[in-house]
Order: structure tokens, then sequence, then C-alpha cells
């Protein structure tokens, strides 16, 4: 590891270099959305772009780690809002209520889910990238899924779902947006009972 650079302050080890990278690309996602290049984030770490370059072989790349990285904040914050609700219905209709709260002011995110990064980061809505972020999303709620009926085939049926709800209000939010009671309860009348039939009836 080089250590030329770094405003002075160089990091210690590879993984501590990678950190501040993506830390530092975040920093610029959330300045100026996801139009940025490597010499961007170079130019606010103190180190030549050939530094950056020695760690991710490109833009997408860095931005790909970096929107990664968000979505592991994401996925806790969601979760702390969720709470203890373990009931299926509820708490999906309480994780997309939050996730489309949240999401104008997580830019990174936007990477990973949005139909507009088509073809740069991913293939779309339903891609495996998506599909990760969504799974990680509901499995990190408080609910037994299993026990509650959802077997495997149930399961990427509620993260495909799920992904296509939150990519309708990403494409066209409403004018105005849906917010708070009004966005709660048009989800708790149409989504909700949805995930509920979605259910394995045993012996069914």
């Amino acid at each position: 590891m080089r250590t030329h650079g770094w405003a002075g302050s160089p990091p210690d080890s590879d993984d501590e270099a990678v950190a501040r990278i993506v830390a530092a690309a975040l920093e610029v996602v959330e300045q100026r959305g996801t139009d940025i290049t490597v010499a961007d984030v170079a130019r606010l770490l103190g180190v030549t772009r050939q530094t950056v370059y020695r760690y991710f072989d490109g833009t997408d790349a860095l931005l790909m780690a970096a929107a990664t990285a968000a979505a592991t904040d994401f996925l806790d914050t969601v979760r702390a809002r969720v709470g203890t609700e373990d009931r299926p219905a509820e708490a999906v209709v309480d994780a997309i209520a939050h996730t489309l709260e949240l999401l104008p002011h997580r830019k990174p995110l936007h990477l990973l889910i949005d139909p507009a990064q088509r073809g740069r980061f991913t293939a779309g809505i339903t891609s495996d990238t998506a599909r990760a972020f969504a799974r990680a999303m509901l499995v990190n709620l408080p609910v037994d899924w299993r026990g509650a009926g959802f077997d495997d085939t149930t399961m990427d049926e509620l993260v495909e779902f799920v992904l296509r709800v939150i990519q309708s209000y990403v494409v066209d939010p409403g004018d105005p947006p849906s917010t708070g009671t009004e966005l709660r309860a048009f989800l708790q009348r149409w989504v909700a009972p949805a995930v509920s039939a979605a259910a394995v009836v045993p012996g069914g």
C-alpha cells in the first residue's frame, strides 16, 4: 500500500484505504448525485486518481461499492423504524413506506433500485442486485417468515412484488407525492392483503 497523499494522513492498511475511498464516494454522491468521477473522489481525499484506481477499476465499481455500503446502514434504519412489528403484512407495509420516505434522502441507494440506472449497474428493478437488496430488507424484519407460511417460492415472489411496488413510486411518486398516513393507508388497503394471501397454508 502506498501512502503518498491522503491529505497528510495516510491509511494504516489497504482495508482502511478502501473504507476511506468508499466514504468519500458516498459524500460526493450525496452532494452531486451519481454523475461523479474518480477524480472527484481523489480530490476530496487528497490523492491522485491512480491511487483510487489501485483499489477500484473505475467509477462504476466505486459507485457500486458506495451503494452497497449505504444499503447496510439503510437496512438497519428501516429495521429500527419497523420496530417489533412481526406480522408479515404489517411489517412489509411499514418497510415499504419507510423505504419510500427515506429514499429521496439516500441518493446512493438509487444505484441499486432506480430503473434509470438500467444497463449501468443493474439489469433493472428485478436484477440480482436489486433482489438481494429487497431480500435483505425482508429477512431483516422481525418476522418469522417460515412460521408465517412463506416458503422459498413465496419469498422469491414477495421480493419481486416489493421491488415492483417500490419501483412504481420511484418512477412516479404522484403529484403531490403520497406520504405519511395517506401512503400507509393505501399500502395497507392494497399491499397488506396481497402479502397475507401469499402465505402457504399447511396441507393446502
